[in-house]
């Protein structure tokens, strides 16, 4: 692995770190992975590439309900899969509102559990945030956190030290070819 491989990886599993102590601190339920490898390691070209996955991890990034955040990249092709409910963009002025689904409807949130509609409120559903409906019982939207995109690209101290750190490990590179081109000669 070469030096800038390695000063990217370290700077990577760091942030890694960060993001995961973050969603520990959420009260979203399921699932939150993320992982980092270096897919190319060359003379020319370091290339890393970074997966994240889990509702809990898509929720803390884009948010829930209501608050979901428009501009998710992917948010068209979530609204187009089988765990959308698609009632929930059928209430004007209340579009992306956490939904009742169908009694006896079978479905599947974003970590692939399986649930079963109640059918309260049904053909459409009751919007579950409504605190006047639901008092206490009102399930909470939650407002994106964008958490993998503020700690990747965010001005902290740290991503400012990889900066460094990366010249540093571009340096030593150039310092051990040179070394060899002149033990060559």
């Amino acid at each position: 692995m070469s030096n800038i491989s390695k000063a990217v990886t370290q700077w990577a599993n760091k942030n890694i770190a960060d993001i995961k102590g973050e969603w520990g601190k959420s009260t979203i339920e399921g699932n939150a992975e993320i992982n980092f490898k270096i897919t190319k390691d060359s003379p020319d070209e370091v290339t890393g590439e970074f997966t994240a996955s889990g509702q809990k991890m898509w929720m803390n990034e884009y948010g829930s309900g209501s608050r979901l955040d428009r501009s998710n990249p992917f948010l068209s092709q979530y609204t187009s899969s089988s765990v959308f409910n698609r009632e929930r963009l059928n209430d004007t002025g209340f579009e992306y509102a956490i939904r009742t689904r169908p009694s006896g409807h079978y479905y599947q949130d974003l970590d692939g559990n399986n649930h079963r509609g109640s059918g309260i409120g049904m053909p459409h559903g009751l919007r579950l945030e409504s605190k006047t409906t639901f008092g206490d019982m009102a399930v909470k939207p939650h407002e994106p956190k964008h958490t993998i995109k503020e700690t990747l690209t965010g001005n902290t101290v740290y991503n400012e030290q990889f900066k460094q750190d990366l010249l540093n490990s571009f340096g030593a590179t150039i310092q051990e070819s040179i070394a060899k081109v002149v033990r060559k000669s």
